[in-house]
Formats: structure tokens, sequence, C-alpha cells
């Protein structure tokens, strides 16, 4: 009797699956990328305990027959292609039609879905590949796709999952990168019944890229813009203040890939024309389909471009082209709001609605937001004084007993917060000791102030400068806030602190410090000119 054999059906479905469904974030991708090549204009994106219990996927697109989403869960059924020669001029997100199969066969699925020409739409419900269920529903035009219990018969597969708090993460990036691409449509993401990022429609790329990344990053960065048909690369090169340099996102057709070619192309640039290594980037390359291979992996997150050598040297090309124009550095921070100078007295400041300072300069007058100068200031000279950060023994230990999301977060940063002036020791179980606080938290309840830092820390999805978000969550917490009242000394320290600092101009969150109005647009305002 022969060794060979013919495997059955449903273990090559599980082994087709482990390609195309890594990990919770695998899943998102895909659905979402359904959505997209259905003409979604808002699509919600809704995940628990990381997504390995609970996945959903809601758009407003196009929607399916009856006929159609039966068809869309057997295995290479698809409706973007058609023969051979369609693989080399692809213009959809989906293609090879294993996604939902294969999602399908590895978790407890749902899948609802109603063309916008029908009265009610249509229900397949089923787990491990199997469909027990199929009925007419009512529901608004579009799809929903609801997966539970990811790997529920692969127990090898999700033992592999990391914990809630990383899976999540891997999602955030994704649908990050969704946002980027597709700026027209609206994006909402949920995480345990929590809002973690929601993105209206917005006209054009640089105004998502203000609500994702603050509205000084367009402003603070170099545009890419460079052409050599076929091939055009747009995109931004800069600083955030919440990425690092680990951020280099490449699009090709706005799909997001991972090419070492691009990269090299871009290392090659900064190390030549630059000495900065911080920078976010940014670059969207559209190419005519035929020169892109997009069908190397199932997961398609790779490409392959007909001339490696030409597409490498075009984004060369365009980012050295973007360093030298842009001259990224210290002439990219906003210019000083005013002189300390110009200002004709910092004696009994008004303090309007005990939030504004009022100030009085010799060209007009400054408006002074007090916590969000107050941040600024804190934030600079936190700044300085890393890895020395003053600390303050509380006067009687604290015990806390944190829940297990807390405990988990602190865990994974105790060592940056202890750089930070906090003495935390572990004592068992989910129980840690605190015996020290920054100096400038004094004021506060040490305990409540570190528990609202952990909650901070643990509702981001992924905190890409660990550090940096830390002092901005400091800052924050310690800041004066609107409302209190301030002494005469403290209101003249906090402006004379303020018009010291690098970028006076803006709180760590991209909000503005202060509003300026010139003795000539008072008077145009009063109709004196």
């Amino acid at each position: 009797m022969g060794v060979i054999r013919v495997l059955p059906d449903d273990l090559v479905s599980k082994i087709a699956a482990g390609e195309v469904v890594e990990r919770p974030s695998s899943v998102v991708k895909e659905l979402v990328e359904n959505a997209i090549d259905a003409r979604s204009e808002d699509v919600l994106i809704e995940v628990r305990n990381g997504g390995k219990d609970f996945i959903q996927v809601t758009d407003d697109g196009e929607g399916m027959s009856g006929a159609d989403a039966a068809l869309a869960l057997q295995r290479y059924a698809t409706s973007k292609i058609r023969d051979i020669q369609d693989l080399s001029s692809i213009l959809t997100f989906g293609f090879r039609g294993e996604a939902l199969p294969s999602i399908a066969s590895c978790s407890r699925f749902e899948l609802a879905t109603k063309p916008r020409d029908t009265l009610s739409g249509y229900l397949l419900r089923g787990e491990a590949g199997r469909v027990n269920e199929e009925t007419e529903t009512g529901m608004a035009d579009g799809t929903r796709v609801t997966v539970r219990d990811l790997f529920f018969n692969l127990p090898a597969r999700r033992k592999f999952l990391r914990s809630a708090e990383t899976e999540f993460s891997h999602t955030f990036d994704e649908v990050l990168n969704f946002s980027l691409a597709f700026p027209a449509i609206r994006l909402r993401l949920i995480h345990n019944q929590k809002t973690v990022l929601s993105l209206d429609a917005a006209p054009d790329r640089e105004s998502r890229l203000r609500a994702l990344f603050g509205h000084n990053f367009p402003r603070t960065s170099v545009r890419i813009d460079y052409e050599s048909s076929p091939v055009s690369v747009s995109g931004w090169l800069g600083h955030s203040e919440s990425y690092t340099r680990q951020d280099t996102l490449f699009f090709v057709n706005d799909r997001r890939v991972r090419n070492r070619n691009l990269l090299h192309a871009l290392y090659e640039a900064y190390r030549r024309y630059s000495k900065e290594r911080d920078q976010l980037v940014i670059a969207f390359i559209d190419i005519v389909p035929t020169l892109v291979d997009v069908n190397i992996h199932p997961r398609k997150s790779e490409v392959r471009f007909a001339n490696e050598r030409s597409i490498h040297d075009i984004l060369f090309r365009s980012v050295v082209e973007a360093l030298e124009r842009g001259s990224l550095g210290a002439s990219l921070r906003p210019e000083p709001g005013t002189d300390l100078e110009e200002i004709r007295t910092l004696d009994n400041l008004p303090q309007l609605h005990n939030t504004y300072i009022l100030v009085e300069t010799r060209q007009g007058i400054v408006l002074v937001d007090q916590h969000a100068a107050h941040e600024r200031v804190l934030i600079e000279h936190m700044e300085k004084q890393y890895l020395t950060m003053p600390a303050q023994r509380v006067l009687f230990p604290v015990t806390l007993e944190l829940p297990p999301r807390l405990h988990d977060t602190l865990v994974r940063y105790r060592e940056l917060i202890r750089q930070f002036g906090f003495g935390v020791e572990h004592f068992g179980g989910r129980t840690h000791i605190l015996s020290s606080v920054p100096s400038l938290c004094v004021s506060h309840d040490p305990q409540a102030f570190l528990v609202e830092i952990l909650e901070e820390l643990s509702n981001l999805a992924k905190v890409h400068d660990p550090r940096r978000r830390l002092l901005e969550v400091i800052a924050c917490k310690a800041a004066v806030k609107a409302g209190a009242v301030l002494t005469d000394g403290e209101k003249k320290k906090l402006i004379q602190d303020l018009y010291s600092c690098k970028e006076p101009d803006h709180c760590p969150h991209g909000r503005p410090t202060m509003l300026k109005l010139t003795l000539q647009e008072l008077a145009r305002r009063f109709g004196r000119s």
C-alpha cells in the first residue's frame, strides 16, 4: 500500500487557513480589504480580548446576494478576477478567493449581507468551515462579518497567540494603514466596547494625517512629490511626537507592503544626505499595475516589481530631493510665538475664567491657555532631566492591588516608569509597593497618579515611543488644570517659562498654547482701519 495520500478537505482548509490567518489582525485586514473592494464609505471594526474572542467588521458597501454569499465561503471563489490575464493587472485588494473560507474554517463565524437593491439581507452562520444556518434577515445595506473564538478548533495555533494587548496592537496597526491609504472612508475601531479610534471621512491625506499625528505634523514635515513615468511617489518625511524611526510606511497602489528594496533606497538616501534618524516616513508609490506583482504570498503583504532597480532609484531620488528641499531638522521647528522682551509687563496679569492668562505685548495681546502652556513647560523640563528625574519619597509606602490589565502594563513598562522617579516594587501576585513619585507630582495622590498613568498607557494600542508617551502623560496629569486660580507669582513664572521653551506655540499634543492678536488685527476687528 502506498504512503502518499490525498488529504481530506477539512484538513486542507486548516492548513490553508494558516497561510492567510496568522492572528486576529489578519482577520481584520482581510475583512476591511473586502469592505474597501465593495466601495464602502463607512467601516466599523469591533474586537474583544485582542480579537481572540470576537471580531466584527461592518460596512455599508455593495453587499452580496444570497447565492454569492454562499459561494464566497468556498475556496477560490472570487468576483475579482476571471482568467490568468487578470493576475497581471490587479486593481483590487482581494483576488485569491481564500480569505473568507480561511477565516470560516478556523472560527465560529457569521456572514450577514444585503445588496442595496433588495428589501432583506441574507445570513449564514456556522463553524469550522461548515454552514449550519442559512436564512433571510433584516439589516442595513452592506455586509457584517462576525468571527468568534478564533482558532477554537486549532488549539496549537490559539496557544501561540500573544496577550490581548499585543494582538490588539497588531490590529491597530492594520487599521492605521487603511486610514492613511483611504482618507475618504470613515473608520471606527472599538476594543472591549471602548472606542480607540474614530476617524471621520477626510477630503485628503493631509487632513487625515492631522487627525492621526496632530495638526503640526504636516506643517513640520517635508512633502515627497516626485514623478518619473510610469511611477509617482508622494508622502511625508518628518517628526511625530508619538512615532519613532521604526515607522516606515510604504504603500504601493494604496496597499501597505514590505519590500527590502524600498527600505534600502530609503536608508541610502538618509545615510548620504541627512543626519536625521528618528523620522516618520510615509511614502505612497503609484505604479501601473502590470509592473508590480502582488501575488507572492497569500497575505499579499509583499510585492515584487518588474524592474526592482528602477523603483529603487526612483524612491532614492524622491527622498533625496525632499531632504535637500526641506533641510529637515532645526529649521522645521515652529518659530517662537513672541520674544519675552516684547511683553510690556509680567505684573498683575489678568486671568480669564481661571483658565486663560492675558498678556499685553508691544505688538498687541496674547491669550495663553494655562494648562496647555504648563504642559509644554513641564515636558521640556522633564526631557532635560530624563534619567536624573528628581524623586520624592512618599511618607507612607502605598500598597497597590492592580487589576490584570494594569498589572500587565506596569510589568511591561516597569523600568521606564522607574526612570521617571516612580519607586515601584513587586510584592507578589498583582500587588506592588509604591515608595516614591516624581518630585513635580508630590501634590497629587500618589496611588491615583500612578493608576492614571497606567490607564493611559494600557489604553494605547501600541506605544511606539514609550519614553515620549510617558513624558506626555506625566506632563498632562501634573500640569495646572483649567479652572485653577493662580497667584500673580505663578502666572508670571508660567509665562516666563513658556517663552523660554524651544517650542512655546503648542502643547505636546499639538494644541496651541497661545492665541495672538496684533494691534492691526484688533483695529480691523473694531472697524478702525
